[in-house]
Formats: structure tokens, C-alpha cells, sequence
């Protein structure tokens, strides 16, 4: 890219950083590595109907024992917010992003003018990546295991199995009855954390024994519209419950699940983290259209209370419950 472009970029970070800086209440400094690359070809999922616009990730998980006693894996930037004087092996960056560098000249820049009817506004698009560095993503994902889905389970460096689901994840419940993801998660935790690990099939067949018993229907749910929800901290009510998107069949790693709905949410002011970007508008009109508070507030209630109820501070939530670190080591985002 050259080098106005990327002057250009830099004041789009900027500026999204200078928005969020109004809605949350942020203790520390956020550091970023940001790229541009060909996210088709260094990542795939590519097709005609579909493209990869950016992706962003925490740079590590860490594990912390939440409000309810359970140990569940931390964003690195919400360790760091929990822990700030602690000895813990944090990473140089807080959130990993890339950008396609294909769609460069569609990305809508601070400083353009006209927005053209397929440009995307560039801001939006980092303010987008920025909530999934700051923890908006799920690990329920497919499993390798026939209709299996399940939280994330890894071999850690002493090779014993863990079994973690992101913080994000201990608000997710079905719809159809209310009961909440993190309970299947603890089935699995049971059979399976601290197990050596031995082979990937011995691995396959407690995962698929663990899901007959426990009468687990994940991979149906995560492939059904309106079947997962994110219900806040505080609510009791399955009505309150965000729906996440699942309407994408097959399951689409990295979109279902660690988005909201893109039907129930595109035209309303909570439309910055669907899955698929709005082209042809600013982030101002979008916000505008759909009846945000203000035209640039970018950030609608039910994001804002999903990123509260994970624990990040905001002047409605301004102390919010601090989580105790665990020394297990931390997961890095290529796992």
C-alpha cells in the first residue's frame, strides 16, 4: 500500500480508538499490531459470496476463576485491566489484526470524501475488529467429532488436555429453553481437563461419548437461526437474550457464534458486530439510519452490555467485578 493510504488508515485507528474511548472506560493503554495482507490467501473461507474484510483476535488468552468460581480464558487486555501490577507473561500487542489488503481500495478512509456505493467505512471496520481483540468471540466451534460442537480444547505444554471457554462464552445459553452453554462446557471439563493426552481419536471418542450422554445438540443449535443468545449479566429473561448469529450453514468458524444475528441486528443501532459489513455508508449514516443515540455513537446498547458483562469498565459500569488470575500457561491466538 502507499504511503497516503496508510497515513489514512492510521487516522481510521485512531479515530475508532477516540469513539470507543467514549463508551468504554479503558485503565490502560491498548496496543495493537495491525496489518495489511491477503487475508484470502493467508487465511482461506474466501468465495464468491463471501470475502474476509479483517479478523482480529486477542494476542493470549489468560485463565482466570470468574464471579461463579469457574476458571474460564481471559482476553489479554481484560487480564491486564484485572491485574496491572501482577508478574504475568503479557505480550508485547494486546490485539493481533489484519486487514485485506485487496479490498484496500473499497475501504472508505478517514479524510475521503463521497462514500462510492461498494466502499466500506474503514472506521467501522476497526471498531468492529477492535471488540473481537477486546474479547468478543466465542470458542464453541465444530469439535472434528460428527455433530459435535464444543467449547475450545487444547494440549497444553505438559500435554494434558484443557478444556476453556472464553469469557464471552459463560453468557451464551439455547433460546428454545434457556439453559446456558457453560454447563455443557463443565460436562466436558469433567470428562476430559487434565487427561493426558494420547491420540486424537481417544480424544474424539470421550468428546462423542461426553455429547450422547449429556444429550448435547450444539451442532444442530450453532446451524439454526435464532437458537444461541448472549444473555447479559444481571438478566434472568430469555427475551433479554442477544441473538448470536447462526443462521450460516455450514458453521463458519470465526463468524457463527462471535457475531450478533445479522437479520434481528443489521438495521438497528446495535449493527457493528454483524458478521457482514454495511457498504455505501459511513459509520455516521449507518448510525443515523438506524436510530442510534447519537450519529456517532458506533457502539449500540446490546454490544455495550455484552462488553459490561464480560468486565470491561464503562461510566455505567465503572468497577465491575475483578477476576483472579490462575497460573495455567496462556493460550496464544494460533491455537
Amino acid at each position: 500500500m502507499d504511503t497516503q493510504t496508510c497515513d489514512k488508515a492510521r487516522q481510521s485507528f485512531i479515530d475508532a480508538g477516540a469513539l470507543l474511548s467514549k463508551i468504554y472506560n479503558f485503565p490502560q493503554t491498548i496496543t495493537v499490531a495491525a496489518e495489511f495482507a491477503d487475508l484470502c490467501t493467508t487465511l482461506g473461507g474466501c468465495t464468491t459470496d463471501r470475502t474476509i474484510v479483517g479478523a482480529a483476535a486477542p494476542s493470549r488468552f489468560f485463565s482466570m476463576t470468574g464471579e461463579d468460581g469457574a476458571v474460564r480464558i481471559y482476553p489479554q487486555i481484560l487480564t491486564k485491566f484485572a491485574n496491572p501490577t501482577s508478574a504475568v507473561p503479557f505480550d508485547t500487542h494486546d490485539i493481533i489484526a489484519s486487514f485485506n489488503s485487496k479490498l484496500a481500495p473499497y475501504f472508505f478512509f478517514s479524510g475521503d470524501t463521497d462514500i462510492t456505493p461498494k466502499q466500506v467505512d474503514f472506521v467501522g471496520v476497526v471498531a468492529h475488529e477492535f471488540h473481537h481483540g477486546l474479547g468478543f468471540l466465542s470458542s464453541w466451534r465444530p469439535s472434528g467429532v460428527d455433530n459435535v460442537v464444543t467449547p475450545l480444547i487444547h494440549v497444553d505444554g505438559s500435554n494434558k488436555l484443557r478444556v476453556r471457554e472464553t469469557i464471552f462464552d459463560q453468557f451464551i445459553i439455547r433460546t428454545a429453553d434457556g439453559k446456558p452453554l457453560t454447563e455443557f462446557t463443565a460436562k466436558f471439563e469433567q470428562a476430559i481437563d487434565g487427561q493426558t493426552y494420547t491420540t486424537d481419536a481417544a480424544l474424539a471418542s470421550t468428546i462423542e461419548m461426553v455429547a450422547t450422554d449429556n444429550l448435547i445438540t450444539t451442532a444442530t443449535d450453532y446451524i439454526t437461526p435464532n437458537a444461541i443468545g448472549f444473555l447479559p449479566k444481571g438478566k434472568t429473561n430469555i427475551i433479554d437474550a442477544v441473538i448470536l448469529e447462526t443462521a450460516l450453514n455450514p458453521f463458519a468458524v470465526g463468524s457463527t457464534g462471535s457475531h450478533v444475528d445479522f437479520t434481528t441486528y443489521s438495521n438497528s443501532p446495535d449493527w457493528l458486530m454483524v458478521y457482514n459489513v454495511i457498504q455505501g455508508k459511513t459509520f455516521q449514516q449507518i448510525d443515523q439510519d438506524n436510530g442510534a443515540a447519537t450519529p456517532d455513537t458506533i457502539v449500540g446498547p446490546n454490544i455495550k452490555a455484552i462488553m459490561e458483562s464480560m468486565g470491561l469498565p464503562t461510566p455505567d459500569n465503572p468497577n465491575p467485578f475483578v477476576p483472579t488470575i490462575v497460573n495455567e500457561e496462556p493460550i496464544s491466538n494460533e491455537n
